[in-house]
């Protein structure tokens, strides 16, 4: 029984962004690459936790794409679903909001070779998109371990030193031109907190039927909700402080269908899932986590088509004469979810305490996305409870 209510060569870019990004570039076509490339990083993962930003990367290769021509542009444009209108740097410039949004901090940004003459016009432009957006200069023919902190420093500063870390010496050669660096913080309140009173421990049975110790944050809320049949799982959506951003969670009915979840998901728009859901009075149980992911995505983006950007035959003409290509990508996200909210619920306690509630416990191994307003995904991942 539910209670329902009415709508209450080589190269290295680091990416900072700070947004909510309602970008055509970006939200048209946005889940299609957005559930694809989660797909890949997770089978990539396997049953370990995971956090991407699909976002981060399609914002990368956006620009990319602007600095890329002939065949190379092509598996681009392909691939990020950009359509025949593809974004320049121009347009990415205004549609781009690049607002310091309580709870985000993204990074993006081109490190280049000293060596390495960057055409003018592509740099001006790409500096121009963002204070938090750019093209750097870092002697890695030279100086690796230089080369190194210059980028871990700016991407610490950058995420207001939530990641500190993006690279290591060992990522970077002699020969390194080109390394392309992704990194994104999140932590926002929800909307209504859950009551720290009725946090928990308890127990979470992971992929191999082990059980381990969590946190649970445990609440009564009026949410978004709907059991799915034809995915074979809960899906539950909750906002964040001002509705700027939900969290959607996918619980399968067993752990068995984590799997078939995803598989199905990646065929599938956001929008049209958080179209079956409806507002229902819930009992909510979440475990308070933590994860931090260090990607390699050079790898889902071949699989996905873009091939030739991570080779010297890459077509880089707009960026520079002296035939760059992408020698290594690098993404690091980290979210926190915890209790923290605006506001209390504004459930009166006949709704808490009855007993026949739906229940939402997520004590099993879950999918999760966060996304705008626009239900373009910002961050996909999985909570398996098992660390990296």
């Amino acid at each position: 029984m539910s209670y329902k209510m009415s709508a209450y060569g080589n190269y290295i870019i680091v990416v900072a962004l700070v947004t909510t990004i309602p970008a055509s570039c970006v939200s048209s076509n946005k889940n299609t690459f957005a559930n694809q490339f989660y797909k890949q990083m997770s089978t990539f993962y396997g049953n370990k936790n995971l956090v991407c930003s699909p976002v981060g990367l399609k914002i990368a290769m956006a620009i990319m794409h602007a600095g890329s021509a002939g065949n190379t542009g092509d598996e681009i444009r392909k691939s990020m679903n950009f359509g025949e209108q593809s974004p320049n740097l121009e347009t990415l410039k205004n549609e781009i909001e690049f607002l310091r949004t309580p709870g985000l901090r993204m990074t993006i940004k081109l490190f280049v070779n000293k060596n390495v003459t960057v055409k003018k016009t592509f740099e001006d432009d790409v500096n121009n998109i963002s204070s938090a957006v750019g093209v750097g200069k870092v002697p890695f023919s030279e100086d690796r371990r230089g080369s190194a902190e210059a980028i871990n420093n700016w991407t610490s500063s950058s995420t207001d030193k939530k990641i500190k870390e993006i690279v290591k010496q060992d990522d970077i050669t002699s020969g390194t031109r080109l390394i392309i660096a992704n990194a994104a913080h999140f932590l926002s309140k929800w909307k209504y907190a859950f009551d720290k009173k009725k946090t928990i421990f308890g127990y979470f049975t992971n992929l191999h039927n082990a059980n381990t110790k969590v946190r649970y944050m445990t609440d009564t809320f009026l949410a978004n909700y709907s059991q799915i049949v034809k995915l074979r799982a809960k899906i539950l959506q909750l906002p964040f402080e001002d509705d700027a951003f939900q969290m959607i969670i996918l619980l399968p009915q067993t752990n068995a269908d984590l799997k078939f979840v995803e598989g199905e998901v990646s065929k599938m728009d956001m929008s049209e899932i958080v179209g079956l859901l409806q507002p229902t009075v819930i009992e909510v149980r979440l475990p308070v986590f933590k994860l931090v992911s260090l990607v390699n995505p050079r790898r889902p983006l071949q699989n996905l088509g873009i091939k030739q950007l991570f080779t010297p035959g890459a077509d880089l003409r707009n960026i520079s004469d002296s035939g760059i290509y992408v020698d290594k990508i690098i993404q690091k996200v980290s979210i926190e979810i915890n209790e923290n909210g605006n506001q209390t619920s504004p459930l009166n306690e006949k709704y808490k305490k009855n007993a026949t509630l739906p229940r939402f416990y997520a004590n099993t191994p879950f999918m999760f996305a966060i996304v705008d307003q626009t239900t373009t995904p910002l961050f996909c991942g999985k909570y398996t409870g098992e660390n990296n």
